[in-house]
């Protein structure tokens, strides 16, 4: 039995998968992204149990940061989003020395992708952009290399370490106007 098919494609692949309304969020945190990796156990002295704690001592000081600035650009009157979010998250981590200077590049190492997104998602949530990050039901990340040679870089890239986020209220009635994001056969 084969998993891959050769049949042709009948449904086309969609190309651009951000919304095609306005988001209700964007904004930008610079500094370098902290992946949300696993726990581990630390007993201290005294307690009669085990704490669980974040493996990077960095991981809280960047979840803060995420946190204030979609607090700082979400505003005074904002109304938290209690039904479907699409997140956009376009990460740029420091380029390793390793790296060819002149050409583009993509990162094939740590941090995960998915250890990145998990740090924001759950900043947003106790920012008050959403209620539970749960409620994001669509997913747009990327990683790449803070390129700071303008001859290098594409125009909306960061030049230095950072993230910038987009935030999308999704109508659950418009689910039905989806396309497949996988190609599938006749």
């Amino acid at each position: 039995m084969s998993i891959a098919s050769a049949a042709p494609i009948a449904a086309p692949v969609v190309s651009a998968l951000v919304p095609s309304t306005a988001p209700r969020l964007v904004f930008e945190v610079l500094g370098e992204p902290i992946p949300q990796g696993s726990m581990k156990p630390v007993n201290r002295p005294g307690q009669s149990y085990t704490q669980l704690v974040p493996d990077s001592p960095l991981l809280h000081p960047w979840r803060d940061r995420v946190r204030y600035a979609a607090m700082q650009a979400q505003g005074r009157h904002w109304e938290m989003i209690d039904g479907p979010v699409t997140l956009a998250a376009e990460f740029y981590v420091p380029k390793p020395k390793s790296r060819p200077k002149r050409r583009r590049t993509l990162p094939t190492t740590k941090p995960d992708l998915d250890k990145l997104v998990r740090a924001v998602g759950d900043a947003l949530s106790a920012a008050g952009t959403y209620a539970d990050d749960a409620r994001v039901t669509d997913l747009l990340p990327r990683v790449r290399y803070a390129e700071p040679d303008p001859a290098l870089a594409l125009p909306w890239e960061l030049p230095v370490p950072g993230v910038r986020i987009a935030v999308w209220e999704l109508d659950a009635e418009r689910s039905w106007d989806d396309a497949p994001l996988v190609p599938f056969g006749a």
